[in-house]
């Protein structure tokens, strides 16, 4: 009955929200509908960062900053990063669907944005994991999951505002951004964990090949690949 960690990790929050908007959909509970738009303005009141934009990884029990902002000992420790996001992303897009509420159209648009101008590489279309408060990154690790799974996480963000030419630009991207996943693709159809240039890591992680699968459905959905 005690708390172990009292961290607010923002992946988390999100995730809170992605929970009660799904339930909400699912049975029409006003209560869960109520507590998706409390979770949407904690999460813009607390962990947005008004002067670079994007959200801050993670907070102490009282919103109040932490030093460790790690969401495994595997990450970086840095303010910001691409999983975060893109699970705030996720979140926002299924609040769109039982809230049409133009601060959460304004949140979802800044997103995209974050992820079109820092998180995917222009020259390469690998993710960039971590970053500093300023958007700022050394990181090397390209993540093939995380690559393609950002794909039709974006794709659908995009989608559920209803503005064609935006989706029309992301539509590309995110075809790009497969086909730059599928670097990690084997021939017997699983995909890689990760790749830092020099060593990859082969193991097969079970959410990278669910990814893959969702991915790749994606870009056949919009493209017709096969």
């Amino acid at each position: 009955g005690k708390p172990v960690n009292t961290r607010k990790q923002v992946y988390a929050q999100g995730f809170a929200l992605y929970g009660f908007s799904e339930y909400y959909r699912a049975t029409g509970n006003e209560e869960a509908l109520q507590l998706s738009k409390d979770f949407f303005h904690l999460i813009e009141k607390y962990a947005y960062d008004p002067d670079n934009e994007g959200y801050i990884e993670a907070l102490q029990s009282n919103w109040q900053p932490i030093q460790d902002m790690r969401l495994s000992e595997k990450d970086a420790n840095e303010e910001k990063s691409m999983n975060t996001h893109l699970h705030i992303l996720e979140p926002y897009t299924n609040l769109l669907r039982i809230w049409n509420d133009p601060a959460v159209e304004t949140a979802q648009r800044r997103l995209i944005g974050n992820f079109t101008d820092h998180i995917v590489n222009p020259d390469t279309k690998h993710l960039i994991l971590f970053f500093n408060r300023k958007w700022q990154s050394d990181y090397k690790i390209i993540s093939y999951g995380h690559d393609i799974e950002t794909a039709w996480l974006l794709y659908e963000a995009a989608e559920v505002l209803g503005n064609e030419q935006l989706l029309n630009d992301i539509k590309q991207l995110t075809i790009e951004i497969v086909e730059a996943s599928y670097e990690g693709l084997q021939e017997d159809g699983s995909m890689l964990y990760e790749t830092n240039g020099q060593h990859t890591d082969k193991d097969r992680q079970w959410w990278v090949q669910a990814e893959t699968v969702a991915g790749s459905l994606y870009e056949k959905k919009t493209t017709g690949n096969k």
